[in-house]
């Protein structure tokens, strides 16, 4: 695990994969029962998805109800994307935490299927034991 990458932000955590070569960015954000402040971080979350529709053959939104009773959203984007999951989470009141699986290449994602599974699993396994402190 790294949060060294150059472009990182404050609130950023990064999961990398170096035999992947590809990584899980985290972005942890306090909502502060600040209503506005969330609805600005899911809206930033559906813009960011939304990016990906310039390659993207489908952008598939599913909510997951994770083994500790937490929604989370995740969106599946199909095609040769450099992003093919993205997600979200939130107690609704002061913890919200954004996600994306991201490989080094945007092609070829057929060939990459058994990465992005084998990531794919990981993120699945962080949203149900995640625990807000």
């Amino acid at each position: 695990m790294a949060d060294t990458f150059a472009t990182a932000g404050k609130d950023w955590l990064f999961i990398y994969y170096p035999r992947f070569k590809a990584n899980i960015q985290l972005t942890y954000k306090s909502i502060n029962k600040n209503p506005k402040l969330l609805q600005e971080y899911i809206n930033d979350t559906y813009k960011l998805a939304g990016k990906h529709q310039v390659r993207a053959s489908s952008i598939q939104e599913q909510r997951l109800l994770t083994q500790s009773g937490r929604t989370a959203v995740i969106f599946k984007i199909e095609g040769d994307v450099p992003s093919p999951y993205q997600f979200y989470t939130t107690d609704s009141t002061n913890n919200f935490l954004r996600g994306a699986i991201y490989l080094s290449t945007a092609s070829k994602n057929d060939s990459l299927a058994p990465v992005i599974d084998y990531i794919q699993k990981d993120m699945i396994q962080l949203l149900n034991t995640l625990k807000w402190r």
